[in-house]
């Protein structure tokens, strides 16, 4: 990639067009390719985006899994298939053993490599075909083919991350205890090394096919920022890190939220369990539930027992739907957060960073029981924040320290008034709206700070 990439857009015959994004005005301006895999927490916040951006004149597209074509065009969203897709990783065997690898980065890493390998040649070749006419891409750093089918045809590329990825010594997102800031950083550059190492071989001989140089760099990421790829951050300034080293074109922007409860009518037997009792608790994971989903739900619905508790149980992906039922827990398929979190006492998760974020905006003192990846990092956050007690591993949960970190949220005051804390300063954020800004600049050629 070229250091005046993101301006070739002028060379383009675009020039119109880009005045008119960066002041916000003009009629059918762009066509936007947003290109994301993974969970649901990978694609919603892009649907988010892709909103926003059609209301300002832009014509948009989200590339993505067959599954999530309802919540794309339900919103009034272009969408184009994305093969690879998570579900049936995170409900087969190796795909479970990785979400229970803990916090063994080497073990997550070779377990990352076990899983993927066989599906970033898919990403690559699909994630290029998405974008072919598209006037700007944003990618997510599992998407990196549509970096390359955007520098062949010289169009602006955006990255995107939900976690502040890049290290710095204030922050080291697979590793957030490292105790001293030249580690922080020298881990983090180690660890995005090495998950550079999972898929490079399918990216570069994608870059070959293309008539591209293949990245030299061990850290593609470097790469890039030497030359002058604008990333957007989708997370609070106010709950995750914006490192004072970070280079201007890092834009931290706050969450992309989507209502999606806005259309949602609730079943009755949810209605009626509200109405028969105090504010329960939320108790989901996800889709990461590991090997043995029962006795994650077991330990669940033990756990709010012992601590006197009503609750929520919500399935999703993981397998929990087998839940043995008890008294006092309701288990549910899928609620919208941004109805049910506003309804609850506390709520309990496994520590993704769009949960954390709905948690907070609602609130509500959190329990993360962090399993991998940078789940670990936003339970440290969340305590730090004095909005939930200190994340228990996954490792080390059990339906004992669940139900005392449990009574804790619901009946320590600190946790409470930290979680409103967060809560009001989350409000005035409208992270859309700044991450529309922030392409505006990048379309520009400026570059202020975030």
């Amino acid at each position: 990639m070229r250091g005046e990439f993101a301006h070739r857009v002028c060379e383009r015959g675009y020039a119109r067009t880009v005045h008119d994004v960066r002041e916000g005005r003009g009629p059918g301006l762009l066509h936007v390719v947003l290109v994301t895999v993974g969970t649901r927490g990978d694609v919603q916040p892009f649907v988010a985006l892709g909103k926003r951006l059609t209301r300002e004149g832009h014509r948009v597209t989200v590339a993505t899994h067959d599954e999530y074509a309802p919540l794309v065009g339900g919103h009034g969203l272009g969408f184009r298939p994305m093969g690879g897709s998570f579900k049936p990783i995170v409900e087969g065997d190796l795909g479970r053993q990785w979400i229970e690898s803990g916090d063994s980065f080497l073990r997550f890493l070779d377990l990352s490599r076990r899983v993927f390998e066989p599906l970033y040649a898919t990403w690559a070749r699909d994630a290029h075909d998405a974008v072919l006419d598209a006037d700007l891409v944003l990618f997510h750093a599992l998407t990196r083919g549509a970096v390359d089918a955007a520098e062949k045809r010289g169009v602006p590329a955006i990255g995107v991350g939900f976690a502040p990825g890049q290290p710095s010594a204030e922050h080291c997102l697979f590793f957030p205890r490292a105790p001293w800031g030249w580690l922080r950083r020298w881990l983090g550059e180690r660890a995005l090394e090495g998950m550079w190492t999972v898929g490079r071989a399918a990216y570069d001989e994608h870059r070959r096919s293309l008539g591209l140089t293949p990245f030299r760099s061990r850290n593609p990421w470097n790469e890039m920022l030497r030359a002058g790829t604008h990333f957007l951050y989708a997370y609070s300034p106010h709950i995750g890190h914006v490192p004072e080293e970070w280079p201007a074109s890092y834009h931290v922007t706050g969450s992309w939220t989507l209502d999606t409860s806005e259309a949602w009518d609730p079943p009755p037997e949810l209605v009626d369990f509200l109405a028969s009792g105090p504010p329960p608790v939320y108790v989901g994971f996800g889709s990461m539930t590991g090997r043995s989903p029962e006795d994650l739900a077991r330990l669940a619905t033990d756990a709010v027992a012992r601590a006197g508790q009503r609750a929520v149980l919500v399935t999703g992906w993981g397998g929990l739907a087998r839940a043995p039922r008890h008294d006092g827990v309701l288990v549910m398929e899928s609620v919208p957060h941004e109805w049910l979190f506003p309804r609850c006492s506390a709520v309990v998760h496994h520590g993704g960073a769009g949960t954390v974020a709905a948690g907070l905006a609602a609130g509500k003192p959190t329990v993360v029981t962090a399993f991998f990846g940078d789940q670990p990092y936003w339970g440290d956050r969340v305590h730090a924040l004095g909005a939930g007690p200190a994340p228990i591993p996954r490792r080390n949960l059990d339906a004992q320290r669940l139900a005392r970190a449990l009574g804790e949220a619901v009946t320590d005051e600190r946790y409470r008034r930290g979680a409103e804390n967060v809560a009001a300063k989350l409000r005035a954020e409208d992270g859309v709206g700044k991450a529309v800004e922030a392409i505006r600049t990048v379309l520009g050629g400026r570059t202020p700070r975030a």
